[in-house]
């Protein structure tokens, strides 16, 4: 048989646990929207934070784009220059007054006289 001072404390165990259990559950009830508000906050920064790597590489290779844009377009046009300058240099003119001029060559229809001097007495 148990005894009535047994069973009391048996019951004061009980409601102290049953307490303690209440508590915790409040606790726990309070906590989850502390945890949910932390992880929210987490996502956000983390979504900013690749925002901003994103748009800072944007910013990087657009600048990229445009300096090799800007080597293409003086590319092109320096093209243009020598396609122009062979195209003159390939030219009847232009090739008659090299072979003229740095080669000594005549026209075909010029006759070229040579004065050779006479060496008897």
């Amino acid at each position: 048989m148990m005894h009535s001072g047994s069973t009391r404390r048996l019951d004061q165990r009980g409601r102290r646990d049953a307490r303690s259990r209440q508590r915790t559950a409040r606790a726990m009830r309070r906590s989850a929207p502390v945890f949910l508000v932390v992880i929210g906050l987490l996502v956000v920064w983390g979504l900013a934070f690749a925002y901003l790597r994103q748009s800072s590489a944007l910013l990087r290779l657009t600048a990229q784009r445009e300096e090799l844009r800007d080597t293409l377009n003086a590319t092109l046009e320096l093209n243009s220059v020598f396609a122009d300058e062979l195209a003159h240099l390939h030219a009847l003119p232009a090739i008659s007054a090299i072979a003229r001029d740095q080669l000594g060559m005549v026209e075909p229809d010029t006759v070229t006289y040579i004065v050779l001097q006479d060496d008897q007495p």
